[in-house]
């Protein structure tokens, strides 16, 4: 159970009203024909609130979460929201995830839990590489 703390950050990020959709790929949302041959995959998105939203993160950053390695995109995710839609962290730790933010779309690279108080993390980070899909 999630207290206050949880429901007052997400508050604050939902008031941003900035949201991003996360299209997690797993593996039983692959699309075949007949013939068991793959045509695709039934893609569909998640909206989460996210802020702060954060471009070319920095070396000093990115450490302070824990992501080693360069990134385009790191964007904060409340467990509250995660919770509230029946999301775990576990399920942010999947292959082939992406993030749509402002009409781009991000590979996500690493989901990192950040910002506890006594009874947890915050903050679901994702760190994003750009496709160079708009």
């Amino acid at each position: 159970m999630l207290n206050s703390d949880y429901k007052n950050v997400y508050d604050l990020v939902k008031k941003q009203n900035t949201q991003v959709d996360v299209y997690f790929n797993k593996y039983s949302n692959v699309v075949k024909n007949d013939h068991g041959d793959v045509i695709g995959s039934d893609n569909t998105s998640v909206k989460f609130y996210a802020f702060p939203i954060e471009y070319n993160p920095s070396d000093k950053k990115r450490d302070q979460i824990g992501i080693k390695t360069p990134v385009d995109v790191l964007a904060y995710l409340t467990f509250y929201e995660m919770e509230k839609k029946g999301y775990t962290f576990d399920d942010f730790q999947t292959e082939n995830m992406s993030v749509t933010i402002f009409g781009r779309r991000y590979h996500v690279k690493q989901a990192k839990e950040f910002s506890h108080n006594s009874n947890g993390f915050l903050y679901n980070v994702l760190a994003g590489i750009s496709d160079g899909k708009k």
